[in-house]
């Protein structure tokens, strides 16, 4: 997944497909653990977080 925008609130966006496993287990487990990696730097991040699922057309078309 790639990253769409991080909002001044710490918000991270992503897009993905409505049916997508990734949203299945959002849907099950808002829990969420991110990993951020740029290997040839040797950095490494890893987000904890609660997902929402958002199908505002609004937001959409702003992201």
């Amino acid at each position: 997944m790639l990253v769409i925008k991080v909002c001044n609130q710490g918000n991270i966006w992503f897009f993905g497909k409505k049916s997508s496993d990734k949203n299945k287990a959002i849907a099950a487990d808002k829990n969420v653990q991110l990993f951020f990696a740029h290997p040839a730097e040797t950095n490494y991040l890893v987000v904890n977080g609660e997902a929402e699922i958002i199908l505002d057309r609004e937001k959409i078309k702003e992201l």
